[in-house]
């Protein structure tokens, strides 16, 4: 009896494990026939709003997906939303993508003014803190995940030059919510378009019974006299799909 009953615990066990998986429809309940269908294409679902709306709308699982966007009332809001045909993707395959800041050198994409890809940061490394910008290598590859960790970067943007974030990782049994936020303005000429704070980008990565879910959110705010010359949604957009590749190569 003894031996049943531990054998019964386990297969209990491994049940309540494997239940943790969700579908897609567990974590977007709310997505259109279109929108299930666009999700499983390599280009995703890219959604804007010049009013700071979700379109999406994720049901959280231990980690809020959207509240740190939501609760800065960003005027400029977009979302991304890919499911990747990979099976077996570990949350440890996840994080070491992450960790892997200087991967984000040299990615391209498509300029407008100047009608060819072009890099999007020419520069990409950690800092030590976001007082002292001494770079330092990526770490290692992690054996395990923690739970939550933050770090330092410095990414020469080729519009701005050099930008300063921080990135709070923090991770569940089930996914991982990594939250980038500048903490210093943005320049352009010299001039602070994007002053300190006022940029944040959630990326969020859960493996799901379809493949990987990536669920991008950023958003920002700007004076009018700079939404007036720049595409703001269109400039967020370009920065999330450059951060997006980043992880899709990192854990392929």
């Amino acid at each position: 009896m003894k031996k049943l009953f531990l054998v019964l615990c386990a297969v209990y066990s491994a049940g309540v494990v494997f239940g943790q998986t969700r579908a897609l429809s567990d974590v977007f309940p709310f997505l259109d026939a279109r929108q299930k269908t666009a999700v499983f294409s390599k280009e995703g679902i890219a959604l804007s709003s010049k009013e700071g709306k979700l379109s999406l709308h994720p049901v959280s699982a231990g980690l809020n997906m959207t509240e740190g966007i939501q609760k800065r009332n960003f005027p400029y809001v977009t979302e991304y939303l890919v499911v990747l045909p990979f099976q077996n993707v570990r949350l440890l395959d996840v994080y070491n993508a992450l960790s892997q800041i200087r991967g984000l050198k040299g990615r391209l994409y498509n300029s407008a003014t100047k009608g060819q890809a072009v890099p999007l940061f020419e520069d990409a490394t950690r800092i030590m803190s976001d007082r002292k910008t001494t770079p330092i290598p990526d770490p290692a590859r992690a054996a395990v995940v923690p739970q939550s960790e933050t770090i330092f970067l410095r990414l020469r943007d080729a519009n701005f030059g050099n930008t300063y974030y921080r990135a709070d990782i923090v991770t569940t049994s089930r996914s991982i919510l990594c939250t980038l936020t500048n903490i210093r303005s943005f320049n352009f000429f010299f001039v602070p378009v994007i002053k300190e704070n006022n940029f944040s980008a959630q990326l969020y990565v859960e493996p799901v019974k379809e493949g990987v879910l990536i669920y991008s959110i950023a958003g920002t705010n700007v004076s009018d006299f700079v939404a007036r010359y720049v595409d703001m949604n269109s400039a967020i957009k370009k920065r999330l799909d450059v951060l997006n590749v980043w992880i899709v190569d990192g854990i392929k």
